[in-house]
């Protein structure tokens, strides 16, 4: 059962203009997704990526970390945009 599931986050961000951004993340299964980022975030810190001292995933890494874990889907305003592995 859980190969099969998935995690589903949404966005919505409005600038003082009344501009609107619509964003859509879907994961794997999310326990795997975790174990899977916790790897990515490990070889970044020893590929030398990371910072130094504490930081959130996303501040070490960026706010595209999450493409970088197998089986992401992105997707701005409709337009998609795919996980990287």
């Amino acid at each position: 059962m859980r190969e099969r599931g998935s995690g589903h986050v949404w966005g919505r961000v409005r600038n003082e203009n009344g501009k609107t951004i619509v964003g859509r993340v879907r994961t794997p299964e999310v326990y795997g997704f975790t174990a899977d980022a916790t790897l990515v975030c490990l070889d970044a810190i020893l590929s030398g990526e990371a910072p130094v001292g504490y930081q959130t995933p996303a501040a070490a890494f960026g706010s595209e970390l999450v493409l970088r874990c197998r089986g992401t889907e992105l997707s701005v305003d409709g337009q998609a945009i795919r996980g990287s592995r």
